[in-house]
């Protein structure tokens, strides 16, 4: 898993590059430690995206997905279950790199998880407030 752990967080991180207006760039410093299962994308503006990969029989196959914003408290928590079928990697790094980028939920809790489609949902629904 801690080959997919890289490959995830730099496909996110080419995912905020691609999302990003020109000159709007996201510069980070990402870094892994393969001992105790983290990945983390840790933004010069502030703000992360971290990846966990939790040990145990109970937690096979899942990757825990953390986001903070600069300058906010706020803090959201996602699942990806990579073991299912038909698990789109290419997809879940781009909902992750939208979510970061469109900003926290409002009133959202300290742990928010929700699965790939909703965060998909949840992100166009945002797009959807914004233009009307």
């Amino acid at each position: 898993m801690s080959l997919r752990l890289l490959s995830f967080l730099s496909l996110i991180q080419r995912r905020l590059e691609a999302t990003t207006p020109a000159g709007g760039a996201h510069s980070a410093i990402r870094s892994v430690n393969y001992e105790q299962g983290l990945g983390r994308l840790l933004f010069r503006e502030g703000g992360s995206i971290t990846l966990h990969v939790p040990s145990g029989a109970s937690s096979q196959g899942c990757i825990k997905a953390t986001l903070t914003w600069p300058q906010s408290g706020a803090r959201e928590t996602r699942n990806f279950f990579p073991g299912t079928e038909g698990h789109d990697w290419t997809a879940a790094a781009e909902a992750l790199a939208l979510a970061w980028t469109a900003g926290p939920v409002p009133h959202a809790t300290a742990e928010h998880a929700a699965p790939v489609a909703a965060v998909t949902e949840r992100t166009s629904l945002r797009q959807e407030a914004v233009a009307v």
